[in-house]
């Protein structure tokens, strides 16, 4: 099995990071080592509406992987969801 860690960087602080946005980490040994598999919503997709709040995530037995978040606080309006899928377990 493998442990999968979706998360916000807004800093710009993580290694694949410019500005920010919604990051995918993936484990096979129990959390003791993990490898990014890159960024999977940027903060600049979509123009002033900030798409990188509340990342929610599910894994499928299959390997589809499924990111969804919504626009962070001060964005412009309308908010809106965003969905990120992957079907090859995030690589």
């Amino acid at each position: 099995g493998a442990i999968y860690l979706a998360f916000i960087d807004y800093s710009g602080q993580n290694a694949d990071s410019t500005a920010g946005g919604v990051y995918l980490y993936k484990s096979t040994d129990d959390g003791l080592t993990w490898i990014s598999l890159g960024k999977v919503i940027d903060i600049e997709a979509d123009s002033g509406k900030l798409p990188i709040d509340r990342p929610w995530i599910s894994v499928d037995t299959l390997g589809t992987v499924t990111i969804t978040s919504t626009n962070a606080k001060g964005a412009s309006s309308p908010n809106h969801p965003y969905l990120s899928v992957s079907y090859d377990e995030g690589s």
